[in-house]
């Protein structure tokens, strides 16, 4: 359809060309230093959101722009790809925000309209720069579409992701999400038309939106429900898919990357389709489920099991008790447990708080940005009620040992559990326990004073201070002192040296006038120094108090 042109205030036209002058400027070359013009990039917001569609038409009628958006990376660098992420970014976030006040701000017709030309303009952004590489912005492109609540903008969005799907799973995902916050749009607009797509990324998290919709929203048939033979048969796929990859990954690819991008796409992909088959009551289901049992990997085999029970099968309910021991697995189990009327069969002790810190820990080193898996192994080192900041009471707090076994090779290092789960890649290993609590007690604080320093770039003020701790040192026998860092932290202040202790041994030092702490000299011993030291007057103002 055509749109009726917008009448765009003067205020309007001067911010949306002076911000395509902006972007101009910034894009020129030679780019010497991209961090540096990076900085100097920004793009103001617009008063109006209504403005954000004159810039993106400003932005599409300027082939000179796009040509530099989409530049050659090798010939221009990181700066032309941040500043293009940067301002796509912008504009979704503006379409978005246009389009959650375009109900307010006009009348039906206007609103309308204001939904129709923002899908418009966010499409052919979306389809200008797909598979350029810029992070996010095609999902969040795609989540301004779809928050649109106008039937031809939604069945845009879903077209859009069926048929020129985002690159990364997580573009796919915040897409998504705009029709989970909203129900706003029509059921027959995205289903089953978003079913249609091969595309794992898109498919798992179609399916979770469809099963959500009749867990939480009583959509009923299921939208998937047309969709339940096809459906079945690209579980019995996946399966096989699995059991082949569980026997030889080298048949699928000899790089480490893309087996892990497989497998992560078949078991999301699997675990949603076990969602759908357990929702869907229909013992057909059971024969693939049970093949996919099978399976050794741990999420899978719950998310099967489930399903099983759900079906009515007994031996399933059997096998998720048994199940409960896997740390990684626990707290999934103890809710479907609870949801199949079962909880009263598991032992207590995967009810106690050491249970339950265990889990936790092991989910958090499952994350994409940690491990990616759970550890092979976790062990106890130390329990202990402590008073901690943020909370009205004293506080169960944990570390544990974790282990990972690769190949011939095992990671270890102590992690931390109670009110919330982490572990660092510095090696906590040798220390004691006391000085592991201070240091997560430390990371866990904000001070707004906080400051650190390198040796060469102490400010003025506090150069006097640095002089004299290093002095006092040098009076404790110290020889060969070599300053590292200046560090304040409530209250106190601390050098952070290389030296030779009286031993003759090389030494990094922290010295605050009180305390002295000492590391043997590593690639991470200034780090590690720094929050024991940050750790000790933490946990002494904790004390005091």
């Amino acid at each position: 359809m055509e749109f009726i042109p917008i009448d765009f205030s003067p205020e309007h036209q001067i911010w949306a060309r002076e911000s395509i002058s902006r972007l101009e400027l910034a894009l020129e070359p030679p780019f010497k230093d991209s961090l540096s013009s990076q900085r100097q990039f920004e793009l103001p917001p617009p008063d109006e959101p209504i403005a954000s569609l004159l810039f993106a038409e400003l932005l599409l009628e300027t082939p000179n722009l796009q040509e530099r958006l989409n530049g050659n990376e090798e010939a221009t660098g990181e700066n032309v790809k941040a500043i293009a992420e940067q301002t796509l970014s912008l504009i979704a976030q503006w379409f978005v925000d246009l389009i959650r006040s375009a109900s307010i701000s006009f009348d039906e017709q206007g609103n309308r309209l204001i939904q129709l030309l923002t899908a418009q303009k966010a499409s052919t952004l979306y389809m200008m720069f797909l598979g350029k590489g810029f992070r996010h912005c095609e999902g969040r492109l795609l989540q301004a579409i779809l928050s649109c609540s106008e039937p031809k903008a939604v069945r845009v969005g879903v077209d859009l992701l069926v048929d020129h799907p985002p690159r990364e799973w997580s573009d796919t995902s915040l897409a998504i999400t705009a029709l989970v916050q909203t129900d706003k749009w029509n059921m027959a607009d995205v289903f089953p038309r978003l079913l249609d797509s091969s595309n794992p990324s898109v498919l798992s998290p179609a399916l979770d939106l469809a099963n959500l919709l009749a867990r939480e929203r009583g959509a009923s048939p299921h939208p998937a429900a047309s969709r339940f033979d096809s459906l079945l048969n690209l579980l019995g796929g996946v399966t096989q898919q699995l059991a082949s990859m569980e026997e030889d990954p080298r048949r699928f690819s000899n790089s480490v990357a893309e087996i892990q991008k497989i497998l992560f796409n078949s078991v999301s992909l699997v675990v949603s389709l076990c969602d759908f088959f357990a929702l869907s009551g229909d013992p057909r289901a059971i024969g693939k489920l049970t093949q996919t049992l099978d399976l050794s990997h741990r999420r899978i085999k719950v998310e099967a099991a489930f399903a099983l029970a759900k079906l009515g099968e007994e031996r399933a309910r059997d096998l998720l008790l048994e199940m409960v021991s896997d740390d990684a697995s626990r707290p999934r189990i103890l809710a479907y447990a609870h949801e199949l009327g079962i909880d009263d069969r598991i032992d207590p002790q995967w009810l106690s708080s050491l249970a339950k810190a265990k889990s936790d820990l092991a989910l958090w080193l499952s994350q994409p940005d940690q491990f990616s898996i759970p550890p092979h192994h976790l062990e106890l080192i130390e329990q202990r009620t402590l008073v901690w900041p943020g909370f009205d009471g004293p506080q169960e707090c944990f570390l544990i040992r974790f282990e990972y076994y690769l190949g011939e090779t095992t990671h270890s290092n102590i992690g931390f559990s109670g009110p919330f789960s982490q572990a660092f890649s510095l090696d906590l290993n040798h220390l004691s326990p006391d000085r592991c609590f201070e240091i997560f007690l430390a990371h866990d604080v904000e001070d707004p004073s906080e400051a650190r320093y390198r040796w060469d770039r102490i400010p003025a003020f506090a150069s006097r201070e640095a002089i004299r701790l290093v002095e006092e040192l040098s009076g404790q026998g110290f020889q060969e002192i070599q300053g590292l860092a200046y560090c304040e932290f409530l209250g106190h202040r601390a050098v952070l040296c290389a030296v030779i202790d009286t031993q003759g041994v090389p030494q990094v030092v922290a010295w605050d006038g009180e305390m002295t702490l000492t590391a043997t000299p590593s690639p991470s011993a200034v780090d590690l120094l720094h929050l024991q030291w940050k750790g000790y007057h933490c946990m002494d103002a904790l004390t005091v108090e």
